[in-house]
């Protein structure tokens, strides 16, 4: 077995962190569902009321609010009260481009 001691030093350096790794872990968490990446696709538009988002998706609004709580506690996205309606918009302008290196990594680098 060959070792080398830098590239062995610059692989435990990257490991000190843990708090990135805890909020990594999070963020995947917080986007491992199909429709919650939908949810951040549409908000990657701009910011859409909870009823907007539930017909651009097709889905009722007892399903989506289980999601978009999902994503507010794992601060992906925020809300806000506009007289009787919740909108919701990312907490990032990163998500976006986000998703889209997800994409094009499906597309390119497989």
């Amino acid at each position: 077995m060959i070792h080398d001691e830098q590239k062995i030093k610059q692989a435990e350096n990257s490991l000190q962190d843990k708090n990135t790794f805890i909020k990594l872990a999070s963020l995947f968490k917080a986007l491992g569902e199909i429709n919650r990446i939908r949810i951040v696709k549409i908000l990657s538009h701009g910011e859409f009321c909870a009823g907007d988002i539930a017909k651009i998706m097709n889905v009722d609004r007892s399903a989506l609010s289980h999601q978009l709580k999902i994503l507010t506690f794992h601060g992906v996205i925020s809300s806000r009260k506009n007289g009787i309606y919740k909108c919701y918009k990312l907490t990032s302008s990163c998500f976006p481009e986000l998703l889209n290196m997800a994409e094009r990594y499906l597309s390119d680098c497989k």
